[in-house]
């Protein structure tokens, strides 16, 4: 009897370890969609860092303007008008496992500490195809 208990209490330890492994393999081979407005001059700074890391496969901008709390100024009053301010929207896909690392590089290259550093958000990217090759999921990054 004592020795079917080890053999049950392996038998879960191996599905638990089994189970993280499984885990694991679906982090890394799951994309994930950064999307951050920034500011334009920050562009280049942003992308070098990124591209140092290697956590950059590849990188969509877009001109866009925006506000956000302050409705585009330091200081607003309800009766002042909103100012769109010109801003990039940066759009990467990455690998689920890098995507705190690439919110940390993005976050420690934007942050000044001023009004209008800007925003970082995460969507899952639930399927992807290079359409030269038809190649899908991460290979098509």
């Amino acid at each position: 009897m004592h020795h079917v208990v080890l053999t049950f209490a392996a038998m879960i330890a191996a599905a638990m370890f089994l189970n993280a492994g499984l885990d694991h393999v679906r982090r890394k081979h799951r994309a994930q969609m950064i999307t951050c407005v920034i500011r334009p001059e920050q562009l280049n700074g942003l992308a070098a860092a990124l591209k140092k890391a290697r956590l950059m496969p590849g990188m969509t901008i877009t001109e866009v303007r925006g506000f956000g709390r302050q409705k585009g100024g330091p200081e607003v009053s309800s009766n002042d008008p909103i100012r769109f301010l010109p801003k990039l929207k940066i759009e990467i896909l990455v690998r689920e496992l890098d995507v705190e690392p690439t919110m940390n590089i993005i976050s420690e290259n934007l942050r000044t500490g001023q009004i209008g550093d800007g925003k970082i958000i995460v969507y899952k990217a639930v399927s992807s195809m290079r359409v030269r090759t038809g190649e899908r999921g991460l290979s098509a990054l």
